[in-house]
């Protein structure tokens, strides 16, 4: 299970990161807010599935 704790720390990391660079891109100019935030939010969903799917294969490969 280290493996699958290093995958979820990795997308919390990253999250992080997405959501400061998008908090500096919006105060650089507000009326980016929206678009932002939704591209934020897609690249999030994004990311989650691709942790799920690598912590699947992880899984698979301990349990044959």
């Amino acid at each position: 299970m280290v493996r699958k704790k290093k995958l979820e720390e990795t997308f919390r990391g990253d999250c992080q990161t997405y959501a400061f660079v998008t908090k500096k891109l919006i105060e650089k100019d507000p009326s980016l807010e929206s678009q932002l935030r939704i591209a934020l939010i897609e690249n999030m969903e994004d990311l989650e599935k691709q942790v799920y799917e690598q912590v699947d294969v992880y899984l698979d490969t301990i349990c044959d």
